[in-house]
């Protein structure tokens, strides 16, 4: 008599659900991390571990009989400094973050005028709307007393226009 034999054998290996678990937590841990409290644990923790291999290597060097001192000496030096950096240790996330923010903002800015300025040279009327948008905003400064506004293409375009004659 003939018998047939079906096992079931896992379809995923075992091995890479762990993997992936471990994937995951570590996204979730590069998530908190990211936020500004997160940063700011990080730096905290960071500064504190500098400081207590410091003073680790310190307090090796000096006898058993002080030991018990240095080691409450270390810790009041740790706290008081933590107390009295604590605003700018919250601050600093914050700003560093308001800072990235503005230099992304001007990427964009700067790639978006890179990309008027590439349209404008193939595009005469786009060229002579710009043209009419500067002399309008520098009569408007002047007519203010405000500075003039300055535009950044303008070495450019005296290329492309000597180009284009001489082209």
């Amino acid at each position: 008599m003939t018998s047939f034999v079906q096992p079931e054998f896992p379809r995923v290996h075992g091995g890479a659900i762990r993997f992936a678990g471990v994937l995951e937590r570590a996204q979730t841990a590069l998530g908190q991390l990211r936020k500004p409290a997160g940063m700011a644990s990080a730096l905290i923790a960071g500064g504190l571990a500098a400081v207590i291999v410091v003073a680790e290597q310190v307090v090796s060097a000096w006898t058993d009989g002080h030991l018990l001192v240095a080691w409450i000496a270390m810790w009041v030096i740790v706290f008081s400094l933590l107390a009295i950096f604590s605003d700018a240790i919250r601050a600093w996330p914050q700003q560093w973050q308001t800072r990235m923010q503005a230099r992304r903002q001007a990427a964009r800015m700067r790639a978006a005028d890179e990309r008027t300025w590439s349209a404008a040279v193939a595009d005469p009327r786009l060229m002579a709307e710009l043209d009419n948008a500067l002399l309008r905003a520098q009569r408007d400064a002047e007519e203010k007393g405000q500075p003039v506004p300055h535009w950044q293409f303008a070495g450019q375009r005296a290329r492309a226009a000597s180009r284009t004659h001489l082209g």
